[in-house]
């Protein structure tokens, strides 16, 4: 299955660790089909579980187009919650 995917270091915009993350090869990915909603059928990797990347230090967790620059408040929050929850669960933070 690796010749599915590569890795990519991405940096957290929260707590600013860097981190390995898997992105899948779009090369290598097979249609075999639809679904009556339009859902994509693929033959071995769907892209679609792997769009969400997740911090393993802080938790924060949005999409590859949504991981960009936290403002300061958004960093405060995130903190704020982070102390709270001990992060014993995923946080998923939409930034609008």
């Amino acid at each position: 299955m690796d010749e599915f995917f590569y890795n990519k270091n991405i940096e957290c915009p929260c707590c600013k660790i860097t981190f390995t993350t898997k992105r899948v090869r779009r090369r290598k990915l097979r249609i075999v089909g639809r679904d009556s909603d339009l859902n994509i059928k693929y033959k071995d990797v769907n892209p679609l579980h792997y769009l969400v990347w997740i911090c393993p230090n802080c938790g924060y967790s949005a999409t590859e187009s949504e991981y960009t620059e936290l403002t300061k408040d958004d960093i405060k929050l995130l903190q704020k919650k982070y102390s709270q929850n001990g992060y014993k669960e995923i946080m998923v933070v939409y930034v609008v």
